[in-house]
């Protein structure tokens, strides 16, 4: 069976959740089906202040078949504790991750969040080639649907026999490949991948189970937080904010308004009432959208 590798670079201070998210989606596509793992994902978590480039990096990109590069609206102008950009810096983990991912790594992707890619002018000599690589611009609403060239890009390396779209016809082609092809059915995330977005990602949630309305003897599991504003119709303002985002994501919310408050719950219902990426994705917008309703003191 045929095995590839993906490494992720990304930097921690300002994409931590979109690296956490393409990491799950990425494997819940290909790593989820009862299988021996097909993907090896390879995607730094440690704390990098003060650190040596370890060796376990370099290791990890050697043997990486294809470097993914999350590029969101801060990754370019980020600043070192001198306000100097840390691109520029030699020593830069994101800017030694791409030089080497250029020289050995077959496939190169630029991804960009929200952001346009950098132009070549913009980035040091060393790692200006990522200008040149056919990159892809991904909208946090509409995250899985943006992504389908990446997946299929990696769905390339992995040469193992009948491929999930080898079922539909060019039109449809489609990742993750659930029935209908034109669904996407995301995993349900382990405890560990929850405990980790809650303590780095969606500071304010929390983790609630509670019956199944239709079914008593069914439990959901939902993250959820509450979100207290200064009037009634601050929190009708705030609903209709997020309207369209959630529409856009097509991922809804158990919600609740009593006066100034709002009671929010998210769970993936398709997963059986599990948590999912989505959430993720949904409860950090949440949090973005109240910062504009609260006292900047």
């Amino acid at each position: 069976m045929a095995r590839s590798s993906v490494f992720i670079s990304y930097r921690r201070d300002v994409d931590a959740l979109r690296s956490a998210v393409l990491h799950l989606l990425i494997n819940s596509t290909f790593n989820n089906d009862g299988k021996a793992e097909r993907l090896e994902i390879f995607r730094d978590i440690r704390g990098r202040l003060g650190v040596d480039w370890p060796d376990e990096i370099r290791d990890k990109l050697t043997k990486a078949d294809i470097l993914l590069v999350v590029v969101g609206p801060g990754w370019l102008g980020a600043q070192d504790q001198h306000r100097r950009r840390r691109i520029d810096q030699p020593d830069d983990w994101v800017r030694q991750e791409i030089e080497m991912g250029l020289a050995e790594c077959e496939t190169v992707i630029p991804i960009a969040f929200e952001t346009e890619l950098p132009a070549a002018d913009a980035l040091p000599s060393s790692i200006r080639g990522l200008a040149m690589k056919q990159g892809t611009y991904v909208r946090d609403a509409f995250f899985a649907d943006d992504l389908q060239p990446v997946l299929l890009a990696i769905e390339q390396h992995l040469g193992d026999g009948p491929s999930r779209t080898s079922r539909a016809s060019s039109e449809e082609r489609r990742l993750p490949w659930p029935d209908p092809p034109l669904t996407v059915t995301p995993a349900p995330l382990d405890r560990t991948d929850i405990d980790r977005a809650l303590a780095e990602m969606i500071t304010g949630w929390s983790v609630v189970t509670t019956p199944v309305p239709e079914e008593p003897d069914r439990s959901r599991v939902e993250l959820y937080r509450e979100f207290r504003f200064r009037s009634f119709r601050d929190v009708l303002r705030f609903m209709t904010d997020i309207g369209g985002f959630i529409d856009n994501l097509n991922h809804h919310p158990r919600w609740e308004n009593v006066y100034e408050t709002l009671y929010v719950y998210l769970t993936t219902w398709d997963i059986g009432h599990r948590i999912s990426h989505l959430d993720i994705v949904l409860a950090n917008h949440f949090d973005k959208t109240y910062a504009d309703y609260t006292d900047p003191t």
